[in-house]
């Protein structure tokens, strides 16, 4: 970007007018990412392109970012397993200056500002266009996400949201005397003939990338995880025939009780449909307990009836899950 050009202006020219009315705060989003293998002498710039609500631009330069430091956790109670959190510590928040170097600028409107979901909305809008870019000219141009900013173009004030802290509350609490049954399932998982070692290996793949993600993510995620666990094709009949052996009970009740085919309709209607549905705060740790019990039987540990525990708490419903 030109030194002789201030970044407010910057933005201003991509912002077209019709974006915002005239009452409206003009905040805008902007993600940021590293462009490989462009040396500065090589690089003439392209024209910026705008498309429906969204602005792309590549430059070769230096911008300013608020950069948003990790938030430090430290609990005080080691018993604590509330979601309020005593030792959660505000994250430093500074003002950088981006390392010159060729990126790309995606910016669009942020009229969700004061949104619970607006920080999703957003980022699942800045995928998408990334997804667009580097599907159809190089994934080069993607090469690494560097920050996410909210920025108002009238007074020039930059926003950052801090990290997403995922607080375990519904999930099952930790046990350091157990450690030694991991070295047991180890063993178990070593014994078992390759292809289905392998199979169980990609499934906590995917679990573990699940436990490190938050909402739609997460659930998907999560349900590919069992998938590679415990489903031959994309019929879901092994799990509840699975987890009948588990429960003691028959396959009709099975069915009935863990509501597996609904889940799978939710996994249809994100992945076949394109709907954006708001995943219930119980449905994860629900979909965890599945993983756990068909984890345990694959590997021949006594079964702990998991999903029991998930379900008998108060706080569950199937029809909040599902509403």
């Amino acid at each position: 970007m030109s030194s002789k050009i201030t970044i407010k202006d910057y933005y201003r020219s991509l912002t077209p007018d019709d974006w915002f009315k005239e009452d409206e705060e003009r905040l805008i989003w902007i993600s940021v990412f590293r462009i490989f293998g462009i040396e500065k002498g090589r690089f003439n710039k392209p024209a910026p392109i705008w498309f429906n609500d969204i602005a792309v631009d590549i430059n070769y330069g230096s911008i300013p970012y608020l950069n948003v430091g990790e938030t430090i956790i430290d609990f005080k109670d080691a018993n604590e397993t509330s979601a309020k959190i005593k030792g959660l510590e505000e994250p430093i928040v500074k003002l950088d200056q981006l390392r010159e170097g060729p990126i790309m600028v995606i910016i669009s409107p942020f009229k969700e500002f004061n949104s619970a979901q607006g920080e999703d909305l957003q980022k699942e809008k800045t995928l998408k266009v990334a997804g667009l870019v580097a599907a159809l000219n190089s994934r080069w141009l993607t090469y690494k996400h560097l920050f996410d900013n909210t920025f108002n173009i009238d007074n020039g004030n930059y926003y950052v949201y801090s990290e997403t802290i995922r607080i375990p509350t519904g999930y099952k609490m930790f046990d350091l005397g157990g450690l030694s049954l991991i070295k047991l399932a180890s063993n178990s998982l070593e014994r078992l003939d390759e292809p289905i070692r392998e199979r169980i290996n990609l499934a906590l793949h995917w679990y573990m990338l699940s436990v490190l993600d938050n909402g739609i993510d997460a659930f998907i995620k999560c349900w590919i995880a069992l998938e590679a666990l415990a489903m031959p094709d994309s019929n879901v009949r092994p799990i509840n025939e699975k987890l009948a052996r588990i429960y003691n009970i028959s396959y009709k009740k099975a069915v009935d009780r863990f509501k597996i085919g609904r889940i799978h309709g939710l996994r249809s209607d994100i992945l076949h449909n394109g709907d954006r549905i708001n995943i219930d705060n119980k449905l994860l740790p629900y979909l965890e307990a599945i993983f756990v019990d068909l984890l345990r039987f694959e590997l021949k540990i006594d079964p702990i009836l998991y999903i029991d525990r998930v379900m008998s708490k108060d706080d569950f419903s199937f029809e909040k899950i599902f509403e």
